[in-house]
């Protein structure tokens, strides 16, 4: 019979409020409560329902009135974006033949999860998270990890130091 290993336990000072505290100080970050101020100006710009201020003047002829266009852009950048439906790829970590079957086996993998969020939401989940990122503003970004995009580069030696750059 086959041992359990034990989990580890975490440290006294590791506590829920720890973790909430590390959470408020970053949510109040400077940038980052910009953004999170920026995504609910564009919630409430795409839903409409940002107040009209009208100078009490032109009350009486300027009508008040929410222009469409980020609601249109919107729904117009999340259709291009999602145009054709998602591929999943995945690289092989090196290239044996158990490496890009298993790589093959993660890309159904991925295909299927998404297939079947699909179906139990009865939803288009990639075109709804997309419509929620161009809504907030938030970017996607590709994560490529290429080890060999570094081999021609200069190794540092031992006695350099990170910051250490030399300028021509």
């Amino acid at each position: 019979m086959a041992r359990k290993a034990k989990t580890p336990k975490a440290p006294e000072w590791l506590d829920v409020e720890f973790v909430q505290e590390l959470y408020e100080k970053r949510k109040s970050d400077g940038d980052e409560a910009r953004l999170r101020g920026l995504a609910q100006t564009f919630r409430t710009m795409v839903r409409l329902e940002q107040k009209v201020t009208v100078p009490k003047e032109y009350a009486s002829i300027a009508p008040a009135f929410r222009s469409p266009f980020m609601r249109d852009a919107h729904s117009h950048i999340t259709a291009a974006l999602t145009q054709k439906p998602p591929v999943a790829h995945v690289e092989p970590r090196d290239g044996t033949d158990d490496a890009k079957r298993a790589a093959n086996v993660a890309e159904k993998w991925d295909q299927a999860a998404i297939e079947q969020m699909d179906k139990d939401l009865d939803a288009d989940t990639i075109y709804d998270t997309a419509k929620c990122c161009v809504r907030d503003g938030e970017s996607v970004i590709k994560l490529v990890d290429r080890p060999a995009a570094w081999a021609h580069f200069p190794k540092r030696t031992t006695d350099e130091q990170t910051g250490d750059v030399e300028t021509a």
